[in-house]
């Protein structure tokens, strides 16, 4: 019974910290370190046995012991339940709209799904799923080995990032830097060295010359400073074409602040240099924002592919 009692009050302290992580980490860090771990699975057994023990042990099934007797009947019915859930049950979501009929359901359980297809035979291809938890705070490493057109495919891990969005981050260990523009152009924009390769497409080069920008271009881009702008230009966006320059085409032209780009009708400005930055995933602080980002190495019959 004083066993029943300690193993009880260890059921009890498990679900606290298994709350307690849940609204910090999320529900999949829980599964990981309690819902799903051995010690628990052996913790409800025991439990469950301590019960039945007792039914017997004790008689319960007397008259005057039915409201005990009813007690561990229903928290061993609870166990029963739990079980079937864990190893048997599944999980998910079915969404099915007024009037229709729907064949799939949508699992409630992260899975990895891989979908393979050969470029030169779209008719070979193949799907491989893996269910696979992951939290920021447990240790994720896996390596999938799976078999495409009789070659070995492996998948294995590199890093995980829960509730993350796309953002500007800045860190004195990044060796990167990015630009700041004000522009209504969508663009990613990034700062790059002289040396590295050039664009294959034609486009807009921005890159570092020492402590300076500079741009190169393969298309007509006017140039305006913007404190020779009056005021009602930069209101109406109408300027005196006596003050605008003409980048010249493939050619590197000094990339200065508080300047008007003009490329057809769209225009940026660029507003300042942001050191030790680059534009990655960074955490929103909230469980109920952002999206999880797993990356891992693909290697297909011995050979890396890329970083996914």
């Amino acid at each position: 019974m004083r066993l029943m009692a300690v193993a009880l009050f260890v059921f009890l302290a498990a679900i606290a910290i298994a709350t307690f992580i849940e609204s910090l980490y999320g529900i999949q860090a829980t599964k990981i370190l309690v819902y799903n771990h051995w010690w628990f699975e052996i913790l409800l057994v025991y439990l469950g046995l301590s019960l039945i023990s007792n039914i017997v042990k004790y008689r319960m099934w007397q008259r005057e012991k039915i409201a005990m007797l009813t007690f561990h009947l229903s928290f061993i019915l609870i166990l029963i339940g739990a079980g079937v859930t864990r190893f048997v049950g599944f999980e998910g979501i079915m969404v099915v709209p007024e009037g229709s009929e729907v064949n799939f359901i949508y699992s409630g359980e992260p899975h990895i799904l891989v979908h393979v297809q050969n470029p030169k035979k779209k008719e070979s291809s193949a799907t491989f799923t893996e269910k696979k938890l992951l939290s920021v705070i447990t240790n994720n490493e896996f390596e999938l080995e799976y078999e495409f057109e009789g070659k070995p495919l492996t998948i294995s891990y590199v890093d995980f990032k829960a509730k993350c969005n796309k953002a500007i981050e800045s860190n004195p260990s990044i060796s990167e830097s990015g630009i700041e523009l004000f522009t209504n152009i969508e663009r990613n924009w990034n700062i790059s060295n002289a040396e590295n390769t050039p664009l294959e497409a034609p486009g807009i080069e921005i890159k570092a010359f020492g402590d300076s920008l500079k741009i190169k271009t393969a298309v007509p881009i006017e140039v305006i400073k913007m404190s020779e702008l009056r005021q009602e230009e930069q209101k109406t966006g109408i300027q005196d074409s006596s003050k605008i320059k003409t980048i010249p085409i493939k050619t590197w032209y000094p990339f200065t602040t508080r300047t008007l780009y003009k490329v057809g009708n769209e225009q940026f400005v660029f507003n300042r240099i942001l050191k030790n930055s680059r534009r990655g995933l960074v955490p929103t602080g909230n469980l109920k924002e952002g999206l999880d980002y797993l990356t891992v190495n693909v290697s297909f019959a011995g050979k890396g592919l890329r970083r996914w």
